[in-house]
């Protein structure tokens, strides 16, 4: 039998890991625990099933190790994530995705299926990723209409590639970047001339400049909360900034921020002009935060 190393070292390094790829139309027979499953496909499309596992506890890793020109799409029994997808697309030499077997349902009677713990590439998941962690120059891609949800409560906050690029992280999640430079799309400023009522769509742009030549201090007025309410996607106590620059050249153009029925200002809501006189800066930032339904202030910063 040889000595305890021995036999250590034969089952960790010398066990046959790798389980034969059927070829096209076949099944995937998991064998042995911890298998690599090296998929080779032909210049067309392939097809591959994956049965539901026996027991808990299996981990089995499919690759493309060769493409043919040609996708192999496998099919699984049981679904893979709780979204209750079942067919893994590999479309590029070197995907590769990870699957383990656990049990569901009641401890008497188990149903066993495959669940995710790793994806490089793979498309047909949709599975929850506890941390990304990204080096120097690295980034996510999300496709159009793609979603990724950061939250540690299952609540607010997503980053959402569809019409508009939005990031808003909300519930007890939170975004770090360290030693790093976080960058966003910023639209171009909404440029005011006169007084005016503000949109929340204005608002959420988040750069508003105001020019005039009234020869005194013109009101810019919030948006009604209700209707700050139906523009902002967030929940209560989520919240965004927005910055107003008074360019007006006169000392006496000055620009008023001014409360609406359910969106309040805390902090002076007066904007200096641009003048070499004026006492204050001719910029102010304000922290827009929800408090409840219809409901807004914004706290002069």
């Amino acid at each position: 039998m040889g000595s305890p190393h021995n036999v250590l070292k034969r089952n960790t390094f010398e066990a046959r890991y790798e389980i034969s790829d059927p070829g096209d139309a076949g099944a995937i027979i998991v064998d042995r625990n911890f298998g690599l499953v090296p998929l080779v496909t032909g210049a067309s499309g392939e097809t591959r099933t994956l049965a539901a596992p026996s027991k808990s506890g299996l981990r089995v890793t499919l690759a493309m190790q060769v493409d043919g020109g040609g996708d192999c799409v496998v099919t699984v029994a049981s679904a893979v994530d709780e979204a209750g997808s079942t067919v893994l697309t590999f479309a590029n030499q070197g995907e590769v995705i990870g699957l383990e077997s656990i049990a569901i349902g009641t401890v008497a009677v188990p149903v066993y299926v495959w669940r995710v713990y790793f994806n490089d590439s793979v498309a047909g998941v949709t599975a929850a990723i506890g941390s990304i962690v990204l080096g120097d120059s690295e980034t996510i891609a999300i496709g159009a209409g793609g979603q990724v949800t950061l939250s540690t409560d299952g609540t607010d906050g997503t980053v959402d590639n569809g019409a508009a690029t939005i990031l808003a992280v909300g519930g007890s999640a939170s975004l770090v970047a360290a030693r790093s430079v976080l960058t966003e799309v910023q639209a171009a400023p909404i440029a005011e001339t006169t007084a005016t009522t503000l949109t929340a769509s204005e608002l959420l742009t988040q750069l508003i400049t105001g020019t005039h030549t009234a020869g005194a201090d013109v009101d810019y007025t919030l948006p009604l909360g209700s209707a700050m309410d139906t523009g902002f996607a967030g929940a209560i106590n989520d919240s965004f900034e927005f910055t107003l620059i008074n360019l007006s050249a006169a000392l006496a153009d000055t620009i008023t921020l001014t409360a609406n029925t359910g969106f309040t200002i805390v902090g002076r809501g007066l904007v200096d002009s641009a003048h070499v006189d004026s006492e204050f800066p001719s910029s102010a930032t304000f922290r827009v935060r929800k408090t409840a339904a219809d409901t807004f202030v914004a706290y002069r910063v």
